[in-house]
């Protein structure tokens, strides 16, 4: 096949922290590489390098055979190489054509849009990938798996002989997924070669040829896809052995565990379900379904963020009244949004500060104590086992499972007895997925009682006591302890679809 790029002894540094230590693999024309290991691994910086967001500190890199010096981003994207980012890179309220030629117009003469022009390559593109779109369509009225699709037909738009897909099939459900990789699978009939990178081991080793490893800024090795199974991997991603589900099997409750948390015919808007259930004193709570389920519109109405707030809500056998998120958290019940960029974290201040936001009021006297507000804060990073050089660092230099672990520690500076967390796995290594189930664990350990949403059910598989299965906005199952397996999962998914 040839080769494509070639990566020898890069070093990157960070003040005293190694990003990356003597970094050395080779990309071949038309394959698909992935790009795997824990936050921290390295995983951003080597994509940042390679598309000359930064320059390595030491090493050198060579593309088709040739030496590449001073390495930038007009300079990496003349060369063909792009970037597909997790969030798309597209304006929502453009159409697709405008977005695809967005910042690269065509023009003709006297520097007026091409627009015949723009739409004949345009329909190129995306026939030659099966995409049947209306180029006038706004891009915010498309699907996940739609949006992903345009941003890497938008990348066509220029030569292309590197596409770096970052965290592409997070947010889509299996058939959207499909349609990706797909597409994928065709540039790479192209020659166009690929590096994707995902959290999600399975989607790696169906989609990839070979994996990139690395671990703690060192390259692990590379190895073929088809040479691994996920445990395997999972095993090269972590450096120790993954124990299964069934070896994480959650401790069982005690039938005289008293109901902490309860909800009754709580709702929201455009929906006519009533949704009630109970939530004992120790326990771990799941609530599993497909992208649009409802599981996250459901979170967010008990935690009344989707005002006018209806049903009741109890804790310890009170009702909460005049619910609204400052009501929920004063009388003890702590929630995780799904998206923590835009609603959870304050990406400009420190990660001591994002701890302990929302606890604040109980330190403030006449002043805050900021002794006691530090002291709360190592504790709870500690208890997170979040991996950073210092709280006063902000929290966007933390990795994503770090993020994640943080906002995890926000709640755990205070007095509280119900944790909610939606979809806390979402965009996270397997290490990090293991530190926040163990917090989790030892939560319901200390008698709180713990609801967590996922679209992964394998994540909550061995972590949960008992299970709630939604499809379509509707509550179609329940699975107690041992009746929690894929295969029941999937039955219940089967018959609500019919």
């Amino acid at each position: 096949m040839g080769e494509l790029l070639k990566l020898r002894g890069i070093v990157k540094d960070y003040g005293s922290t190694r990003a990356l230590d003597h970094v050395s693999f080779t990309l071949e024309h038309g394959k698909i590489y992935g790009l795997v290991g824990e936050n921290g691994a390295g995983k951003s910086t080597v994509v940042k390098i390679i598309s000359g967001g930064v320059r390595q500190d030491q090493g050198e890199i060579f593309f088709e055979g040739l030496k590449v010096t001073e390495l930038n981003p007009n300079k990496a994207r003349e060369m063909g190489i792009s970037i597909v980012h997790q969030s798309g890179d597209l304006a929502p309220n453009l159409t697709v054509l405008e977005n695809m030629f967005l910042g690269h117009e065509l023009t003709k003469w006297g520097g007026r849009l091409d627009k015949s022009e723009m739409q004949k390559k345009a329909r190129e593109i995306l026939s030659t990938f099966g995409v049947d779109v209306d180029l006038d369509t706004k891009v915010e009225t498309l699907s996940a798996a739609y949006q992903q699709i345009i941003t890497i037909c938008k990348a066509l738009t220029v030569p292309m002989k590197l596409m770096i897909v970052d965290e592409g099939g997070a947010s889509l459900d299996k058939d959207e997924l499909a349609k990706l990789f797909a597409v994928l699978r065709k540039l790479k009939a192209q020659g166009v070669s690929v590096i994707y990178i995902s959290h999600l081991l399975d989607d790696v080793l169906e989609l990839c040829d070979d994996i990139i490893v690395l671990r703690n800024g060192e390259l692990i090795d590379v190895v073929s896809a088809k040479a691994l199974t996920v445990s395997e991997l999972s095993t090269y991603v972590v450096g120790h052995e993954v124990k299964s589900s069934a070896e994480q099997r959650a401790t069982k409750l005690s039938k005289d565990q008293k109901e902490l948390f309860r909800v009754e015919g709580v709702t929201y808007s455009g929906n006519n379900e009533k949704y009630s259930f109970t939530v004992k004193a120790g326990e771990i709570l799941g609530i599993t379904g497909p992208v649009g389920s409802g599981k996250s519109e459901l979170l967010r109405a008990i935690m009344g963020l989707t005002p006018p707030p209806q049903g009741a809500v109890y804790l310890n056998g009170r009702e909460i009244k005049n619910r609204s998120p400052i009501t929920m958290v004063k009388e003890g019940v702590a929630f995780i949004p799904e998206d923590r960029f835009d609603e959870g974290l304050v990406v400009f201040r420190s990660i001591e500060e994002n701890i302990t936001l929302p606890n604040l009021w109980r330190w403030y006297k006449l002043m805050i104590d900021q002794l006691e507000l530090n002291e709360r804060a190592e504790q709870a990073a500690a208890t997170a086992r979040i991996k950073m050089a210092s709280l006063q660092h902000p929290i966007s230099s933390l990795s994503g499972g770090n993020q994640q672990k943080a906002l995890i520690a926000r709640w755990l500076t205070g007095s509280y007895k119900c944790f909610i967390f939606d979809e806390p796995y979402k965009g996270i290594d397997i290490g990090a997925k293991m530190d926040i189930s163990n917090v989790l664990t030892e939560l319901a350990s200390q008698g709180c009682s713990v609801i967590i949403a996922s679209t992964e059910f394998s994540d909550l598989i061995g972590l949960v006591h008992r299970m709630i299965v939604m499809v379509k906005h509707r509550i179609v199952g329940e699975l107690e302890a041992d009746q929690i397996t894929n295969r029941n999962i999937i039955n219940y998914y089967q018959r609500a679809a019919v």
